[in-house]
């Protein structure tokens, strides 16, 4: 027990230096304050029936959703669902935010604009993905942000529960795949990180921040999904205010975090340049 709180005293502090590190400037006010209820993008059918390696594509953002089986029998867990393949990228976000339109006041910021770590830009009407980082995984982004996305996706945010059998099934490794990690199979902190304490300098992911999701094909879990770990952490549903889990660790987490199993709370208002999202949707 002992030996647990210290592991997550230490997470916690590993992650506020990441934060810190990775953006020394004073807080400043989001950008972007919280869009209305966007209605849903069209609607996806769903077939009657579905098995593990099926697909979809969602019309209202081209994500390919990965089809997710359940466990039954004697230790039953999450039912059937479809999950995102990826995180939402920076383009997928931007066609949901001008599909929103405006910004009403009195609600909670979605995205914030204004930090360094920001992907995504407000050009006149538009928000449109900084050059080159369009199929980046979105930062910066809230837990209501997130879940807003979802919900005009036709989904909603996956539970933990859901979330971590996607990534590891009936597998008890640390990782989608198992045990064994190289940098062939996920983006953490390695050589080229700009954060240095933690930072494994001696492997090489091939990004300092953030990969274009779906980099890491290797990295695949049992069901098909991809950036399980590392990359950019991702909310997920469970958790109350004042804070909501977020799991899998990012580039900004040495390897030790960047685990399926990496868990770490924060409010749901806040918003860092290391935490992405996916959806669900059930049948």
């Amino acid at each position: 027990m002992i030996r647990r709180l210290l592991l997550r005293t230490a997470g916690l502090v590993w992650l506020l230096t990441a934060c810190h590190a990775t953006d020394p400037t004073p807080a400043v006010t989001p950008t972007v304050a919280t869009l209305p209820p966007a209605g849903t993008a069209a609607a996806l059918l769903l077939p009657a029936e579905a098995a593990l390696g099926d697909t979809l594509t969602r019309p209202g953002d081209g994500m390919t959703l990965r089809y997710v089986p359940g466990q039954h029998g004697p230790a039953s867990g999450p039912g059937n669902f479809w999950l995102d393949e990826t995180e939402v990228s920076n383009a997928q976000f931007a066609t949901f935010l001008n599909s929103a339109g405006s910004n009403p006041a009195g609600a909670q910021n979605w995205l914030n604009l204004a930090e360094d770590g920001a992907l995504l830009a407000l050009q006149g009407t538009r928000y449109l993905p900084r050059p080159g980082y369009e199929d980046h995984p979105l930062v910066q982004v809230s837990w209501y942000g997130a879940a807003a996305y979802c919900a005009w996706a036709g989904g909603q945010l996956p539970t933990t529960a859901q979330w971590q059998w996607a990534a590891r099934g009936a597998n008890e490794g640390p990782f989608p795949w198992g045990d064994t990690v190289d940098g062939s199979q996920l983006n953490f902190c390695d050589a080229n990180c700009p954060i240095l304490p933690g930072r494994e300098a001696d492997l090489d992911d091939g990004f300092a921040r953030t990969a274009p999701v779906g980099s890491y094909p290797a990295g695949a879990s049992w069901a098909g999904a991809l950036d399980m770990a590392g990359n950019v952490w991702e909310w997920v549903a469970d958790g109350s205010d004042p804070g909501r889990e977020m799991l899998g660790g990012s580039w900004a987490s040495p390897l030790r975090q960047s685990t399926i199993t990496s868990l770490e709370t924060r409010p749901p208002e806040q918003q860092y340049p290391f935490v992405g999202f996916r959806c669900l949707l059930l049948p």
